[in-house]
């Protein structure tokens, strides 16, 4: 099961943009995270961290270490645990 949570972090900028209605002293931090049956969620921030918590399955290892991507965001992740549900 893949687990996005989003946490508002506060900056030390002290402007705003009235027009959108946005403080930019707020910020949004979003974290990846993935729950494996009854174990609790660990969070993921790259590929090594899926690859050494996804290991149990076959082929998966492989299918990790073709795939090529610069950083990690919540469509990659969702991915990869789609076809990690597959096998």
């Amino acid at each position: 099961m893949l687990l996005l949570r989003r946490d508002l972090e506060r900056t030390t900028e002290t402007t705003s943009d009235v027009a959108l209605g946005i403080d930019k002293q707020t910020k949004v931090k979003e974290s990846l995270y993935i729950k494996k049956d009854k174990q609790p969620a660990v969070r993921i921030k790259n590929k090594k961290n899926i690859s050494e918590y996804l290991t149990d399955k076959k082929g998966f290892a492989e299918y990790i270490e073709n795939k090529s991507f610069l950083f990690l965001n919540e469509k990659k992740a969702r991915e990869i645990v789609e076809y990690y549900n597959q096998l």
